[in-house]
C-alpha cells in the first residue's frame, strides 16, 4: 500500500505536465480570435460541466473504485484536447470544455480519497498533511517543467504564429496517457463500499457539508479564496502581454512562481506551526486580497511580478493544510463524494464569476483586479474558519 503513495506522486507530476498552460491566453486571443468575455464564458461552461458531474463522479469513485474514476478522467481529458484543436470556433471550444470538464470531475476528489484511504490502511493518516503537500510539490514540479517547455515550443519558428500554439496541446496528451497507465498499477485501498445509488450518494455528500459546521467552515474558507486567487493563473499572461514580454518567456515566469510554491510547500508543516492553522489561513487570505489591490493601483512590472508569485504561491500553500483537516471530518465510505461536493462549491462559484470577471477585464484589467481584491478581503473576513475546525488532525 505504501507503493500507492509513491505512484500517486508520479501521477500528480504527469497530470500537471501541461505544456499549454503558459500560452492559454494567447491561444484563445490570437488563434481562437476571442475576447476575455468569450474566453471566460467558455471557462464558465467548463466549470458548470464539473458542477453537474462533480458529485455523481464522486459517488462513482466511492462505488466502483478510485482507480477506474482516475483512468476515465484522464481518457476524457485526452479526448477534450483533441476536440480543442479541431478548428478555432467557439462551439468547438465549448464541446471540448464540456468533455474536459467531465474528465476533470472524474479526477477530482478521487485522487485525494485514494491517497487518504491508502494512508488509513497503513495507519498513517496523521501524516496526510505532509503527503498532500508532497503531492502538491509533485504537481508543481510538473508545472515547473511543462510550462516553460510549452512556451519555448510556442516561441519556435518551425510553424507560423499562431498555429504553433497548437503544438503544446498535442504534447500534453503524452503525460496524460502515461498517468492513466500508472494508475493501472495502483492497488485499490480497502474501504467501506458504498451501496447507495448515485442520487442518494450525491445527496449524502452535500448533506455532510450542511450538517457538519466544522467541515462546512473549512470548505467555504478553502474554496472561496481558492476560487478568487485562481484568476491570477489567467491574468498573469495578460500582465506579461501588457508589459511586452515575449511569449517564449511566459513559461519561465510560470516556472518561477511554481518553484517558489514548491519550496513553500516543502516547509508547509513548519509554516503552519509557526502561525497556527487558523491565523495562517486567515492572514494568507487577506494578503491575497491586498496583492490584487496592489496590481490594480500600480503599473510597475516588478510589483506585478511579486503579486503574481505571491498570490499563486499562497494559493498553493493553503491547499494541503485544508485537505488535511477536511479529511479528518469525513467518513471513508463517502470520502470521494464529500470531497467532490467541496470541489463543487469552488466550481459553482467560478460558473458565476467567470462571465463577470471576463466582462470587467474587457473593460479594464484594473477593474477586474479591484473586484477580485475586494471579494477576497470580504470572504477572508466573513468565511474565516473557526478554531474548532482544526482540533482533529493536530
Amino acid at each position: 500500500m505504501a507503493d500507492n503513495i509513491s505512484k500517486m506522486y508520479v501521477v500528480s507530476f504527469l497530470r500537471s505536465l501541461t505544456f499549454f498552460g503558459a500560452i492559454a491566453v494567447p491561444f484563445f486571443l490570437d488563434w481562437g480570435k476571442l475576447n476575455y468575455a468569450a474566453i471566460f464564458l467558455l471557462e464558465s461552461a467548463f466549470s458548470l460541466s464539473i458542477v453537474l458531474a462533480e458529485v455523481p463522479t464522486g459517488v462513482f469513485a466511492d462505488k466502483f473504485g478510485r482507480r477506474l474514476s482516475l483512468i476515465t478522467g484522464f481518457l476524457l481529458t485526452v479526448l477534450g484536447i483533441f476536440v480543442f484543436v479541431l478548428q478555432p470556433a467557439f462551439f468547438v471550444f465549448l464541446a471540448a470544455e464540456i468533455i474536459w470538464g467531465v474528465g476533470a470531475a472524474f479526477l477530482s476528489g478521487a485522487d485525494r480519497a485514494l491517497v487518504f484511504d491508502s494512508l488509513k490502511e497503513l495507519k498513517k493518516e496523521k501524516n496526510s498533511k505532509e503527503v498532500f503537500a508532497r503531492i502538491s510539490i509533485a504537481e508543481t514540479a510538473g508545472a515547473v517543467i511543462g510550462l516553460p517547455a510549452g512556451s519555448f515550443v510556442a516561441g519556435l519558428k518551425i510553424m507560423p504564429y499562431p498555429d504553433i500554439l497548437l503544438l503544446p496541446f498535442f504534447l500534453t496528451v503524452i503525460p496524460f496517457l502515461l498517468a492513466a497507465a500508472v494508475v493501472l498499477l495502483i492497488r485499490e485501498p480497502k474501504r467501506k463500499m458504498s451501496v447507495k445509488g448515485f442520487a442518494t450518494g450525491s445527496l449524502d455528500g452535500i448533506r455532510a457539508l450542511r450538517q457538519n459546521p466544522r467541515l462546512r467552515s473549512l470548505a467555504l474558507d478553502m474554496t472561496m479564496i481558492s476560487m478568487l486567487s485562481f484568476f491570477m493563473y489567467w491574468f498573469y499572461q495578460s500582465l506579461l502581454r501588457v508589459s511586452g514580454t515575449d511569449i517564449a518567456y511566459f513559461g519561465l515566469v510560470a516556472a518561477g512562481f511554481n518553484a517558489v510554491s514548491m519550496f513553500l510547500l516543502w516547509k508547509v508543516t513548519a509554516i503552519e506551526r509557526l502561525f497556527g492553522p487558523a491565523k495562517f489561513l486567515y492572514f494568507s487570505a487577506l494578503a491575497i486580497g491586498v496583492l490584487y489591490f496592489s496590481v490594480a493601483f500600480s503599473q510597475y512590472f516588478l510589483l506585478s511580478l511579486v503579486a503574481i508569485i505571491a498570490i499563486t504561491s499562497l494559493r498553493a500553500l493553503r491547499q494541503p493544510v485544508f485537505e488535511h483537516y477536511i479529511n479528518f471530518q469525513i467518513k471513508s465510505k463517502e470520502r470521494a463524494a464529500v470531497l467532490s461536493s467541496v470541489n463543487l462549491l469552488e466550481r459553482l462559484g467560478l460558473v458565476i464569476l467567470y462571465p463577470l470577471v471576463g466582462f470587467l477585464a474587457d473593460v479594464s484589467l484594473q477593474l477586474a483586479f479591484l473586484f477580485l481584491g475586494a471579494m477576497t478581503v470580504l470572504f477572508a473576513f466573513f468565511l474565516r474558519s473557526h478554531e474548532g475546525a482544526f482540533e482533529k488532525g493536530k
